[in-house]
C-alpha cells in the first residue's frame, strides 16, 4: 500500500501552546511591578523588570519601549538595558537599530557576553557567519565556560552548514552544562536529520531533564517512524498525547503509520477522526481517512471525505485524484 498513493505524514511539529499558568497569577507580577514602581520611582532596575514583562510575557513592545527610555532616564550606563532595547527592536524587524543597542551594551560593558552573543545571531542572520564566529569566540576569550557562547558558535556553523564543527561546538555546551536542554535537541535534530541512533540519545538526554517536554516527545516518535521502529514511535506519541490530549499531529501521525507501514485501516481511521476531533480543519486527516476507506471498498464514505478535505483546501492535489479514482471506479 505504501506505494500505491503518495500520503504525506507531518514533518515538522512546532509546540506553540505551552502551558500557561491562571491569569490571575499573571495580573498579581503585573501589579507588583506597578506597586514596587510607585514605590522606588527612580529605580532603573524595576522598570527593566516591567519592560522585561511587557515583553517576554505580554509581547507589548510599546509599553515594553517606554519602560526603557525611563530607564535610560534614571541611568543611561546600563548595557542591560540596551541588551533588551536590542531584543525588542529585533522583534520588531528594526535589525539597525538592534544592531545600535548591542554595540552601546558592549561600550557600557566591555566584557558583555551577552551582548556578542545577539550581535553574533545578527550576522549570522546576514549570512555574515565569520563575523558571527569572531563574536562568539570573543564572548569565549572573556568566558570560557560558557555554554551558550559554545552553543551560539555550533549554531552558526549550523547555518553555515557546517555540521560537523556544529557538533563539536554544542557538544562541548553540553558537557560545560549538562542540564543545557536546548544543546540535547539540537544534537537530535542534527543526528536525526542523517537517520543516525544517537539522535536518540540526545532526545533522551533532554527528555531526562524535562519529561514532559511537547517537542522533544514528537522529535524522537518522528525519529522512530522514519527509521521503521513503529512500536517506539507509537509509544512517544501515546505519551505526547498524554501530556497534551489535544494535540492533532500526535493522533495524525498515529493514524498515518497505521494506514501506511501497518496496513490496519480500521485503525487509522480512528486515529484520524481523533485528529479532526482535536483539529477540524486538518484537510489532510480528511484525505488520508477518506483514503482508507477507499481501500476498504467505503466508497460514499471515501468521497464525503475527499469532499471536505477540497473544501478546506481548494485545489487540494491528493484529494482530486482520489475523487478522480471514485469517478473511474464507480463509472
Amino acid at each position: 500500500m505504501k506505494g500505491t498513493i503518495a500520503i504525506f505524514s507531518l514533518l515538522l511539529f512546532a509546540c506553540c501552546n505551552e502551558n500557561v499558568d491562571v491569569k490571575d497569577a499573571e495580573l498579581s507580577q503585573l501589579e507588583f511591578l506597578n506597586r514596587s514602581i510607585l514605590e522606588s520611582p527612580n529605580s532603573d532596575e524595576v522598570y527593566l523588570e516591567r519592560a522585561k514583562y511587557f515583553f517576554e510575557k505580554e509581547k507589548k513592545t510599546e509599553e515594553a519601549l517606554r519602560d526603557i527610555k525611563r530607564c535610560f532616564a534614571i541611568d543611561s550606563s546600563n548595557a542591560e538595558v540596551f541588551i533588551l532595547e536590542g531584543k525588542i527592536y529585533s522583534a520588531l524587524g528594526q535589525s539597525a537599530k538592534a544592531k545600535f543597542s548591542w554595540l552601546e551594551a558592549i561600550k557600557k560593558s566591555p566584557e558583555n557576553i551577552e551582548a556578542r552573543l545577539e550581535l553574533a545571531q545578527f550576522y549570522a542572520s546576514l549570512t555574515n557567519y565569520q563575523k558571527a564566529i569572531d563574536l562568539t569566540n570573543e564572548a569565549l576569550q572573556i568566558d570560557r565556560n560558557n555554554a551558550k557562547s559554545y552553543l551560539i558558535k555550533g549554531l552558526v556553523y549550523r547555518k553555515a552548514g557546517n555540521d560537523s564543527l556544529a557538533v563539536s561546538s554544542i557538544q562541548t555546551a553540553v558537557e560545560v552544562d549538562s542540564k543545557l536542554m536546548n544543546g540535547y535537541i539540537y544534537l537530535g535534530m542534527i543526528y536525526g536529520e542523517k537517520n543516525d541512533p544517537l539522535a536518540i540519545e540526545y532526545y533522551k538526554s533532554a527528555l531526562d531533564l524535562d519529561p514532559n517536554n511537547q517537542q522533544v516527545l514528537y522529535a524522537l516518535a518522528y525519529f522512530y517512524q522514519e527509521n521503521g521502529n513503529y512500536k517506539e514511535a507509537l509509544d512517544y506519541y501515546d505519551r505526547l498525547t498524554t501530556v497534551d490530549g489535544s494535540n492533532a499531529f500526535a493522533s495524525f501521525n498515529k493514524g498515518f503509520i497505521h494506514l501506511v507501514y501497518l496496513e490496519q485501516l480500521d485503525s487509522a481511521i480512528f486515529f484520524f477522526t481523533e485528529t479532526l476531533k482535536k483539529d477540524p480543519k486538518y484537510y489532510a486527516a480528511y484525505y488520508n481517512r477518506g483514503f482508507a476507506y477507499e481501500q476498504l471498498n467505503k466508497f460514499k464514505d471515501a468521497r464525503l471525505d475527499y469532499q471536505a478535505a477540497l473544501t478546506i483546501e481548494h485545489n487540494y492535489p491528493l484529494a482530486i485524484e482520489g475523487m478522480n479514482r471514485l469517478d473511474d471506479i464507480q463509472k
